[in-house]
């Protein structure tokens, strides 16, 4: 028998973090904190750990909820992102804003070792 815990990602409109729930336990096992509110979340494809955010700073945020502290942000041209959509191989991002306006962006993970 298994005895990993199943656990999920979520966050609540308004709250700075992300919250890591475990689905046996009802509790919250981690919270990673941020610097302003999320709008929107859209996890990466497969296994990799990492899920992106809109803020309400229309800021496109890539957080790893294993490794919190690697992270990386940029600033969107949107007056105001209204969503956001992973590219199903994870290595695009769609976003669209307000009016009609889209964007498409190129996913690169920074090596560790670098």
């Amino acid at each position: 028998m298994n005895n990993d815990l199943a656990s999920y990602i979520c966050f609540v409109h308004k709250c700075n973090s992300l919250l890591i729930r475990n689905f046996e336990l009802h509790q919250v096992v981690k919270k990673i904190d941020l610097s302003c509110r999320i709008f929107h979340m859209e996890m990466a494809p497969g296994s990799a750990p990492y899920v992106h955010l809109i803020t309400e700073t229309n800021d496109i945020m890539m957080i790893d909820f294993v490794n919190d502290s690697n992270r990386n942000e940029v600033h969107t041209m949107h007056e105001q992102v209204k969503t956001l959509k992973v590219c199903p191989n994870g290595r695009y991002l769609l976003t669209a804003g307000i009016k009609g306006d889209i964007a498409v962006w190129s996913v690169r993970r920074a090596r560790a070792d670098l």
